[in-house]
């Protein structure tokens, strides 16, 4: 299964490539997200659902506009936390005060025995898909280095000279973890991107014979007994 990115999943094909993926309920299943433009949460609920599947993994984003709004005060964290994590719904969820927390109940489809994810340029939400899948049983990272570490949203901004191209503002950050207290001693996650579970690369050798180093290896682990 090839994605570029987390796009909105409303109208268009993506749900239903990813859903029908699962659906078919393979024993083992390749996800190629070599590169990750990022996108919108919906997609992120998918990867959660589908390839997490633990409600209790989540993710707690707050925005970061100012110098003022970078911590706030002590008792800011414990009381937006306290009020995000709810239980008496299957998909609680909160908003407020720029901040989010996300979890949601896994679904009734079983995630393969094996799963293997590729991952080369990754960024925004697509950092966060690749936490989804981080520490997940029988689902392995394949990559040649860590994803970009942008996790929270951005702004775009036009070049300012002429000859250079433009660049981007990072808006909010987040943190992870399965329960408040541990999103509370958790550190802001930007800059912290992550890390393969397999560090592959692109050989010149296998480049010139027309092979591609990181499937191969991703193929052959799925192999493996």
């Amino acid at each position: 299964m090839y994605t570029n990115g987390e796009p909105p999943v409303t109208g268009t094909s993506w749900l239903a490539t990813v859903e029908g993926a699962f659906e078919r309920r393979p024993t083992a299943m390749l996800v190629d997200k070599r590169r990750g433009d990022g996108g919108g949460g919906e997609a992120l609920r998918v990867w959660q659902s589908y390839v997490r599947q633990d409600p209790t993994f989540g993710q707690f984003w707050m925005g970061r506009y100012g110098y003022e709004s970078i911590d706030g005060p002590a008792s800011l964290l414990p009381r937006l936390t306290a009020s995000c994590t709810r239980t008496d719904v299957a998909d609680p969820f909160c908003l407020g005060y720029g901040s989010r927390w996300d979890r949601i109940a896994p679904p009734t489809t079983p995630r393969p025995p094996k799963l293997a994810w590729l991952s080369v340029l990754a960024g925004s939400a697509s950092d966060m898909a690749a936490a989804y899948a981080k520490g997940v049983p029988g689902v392995r990272i394949f990559g040649p280095n860590r994803t970009v570490g942008l996790f929270g949203g951005l702004q775009t901004m036009p070049s300012f000279y002429p000859g250079f191209s433009g660049g981007a503002v990072q808006t909010g950050d987040s943190r992870l973890g399965f329960t408040g207290a541990e999103l509370l001693a958790a550190p802001w996650h930007s800059g912290r991107g992550i890390e393969p579970d397999e560090v592959v690369a692109q050989t010149q050798s296998d480049l010139l014979a027309g092979r591609d180093t990181l499937l191969e290896r991703a193929r052959a682990w799925l192999r493996e007994p």
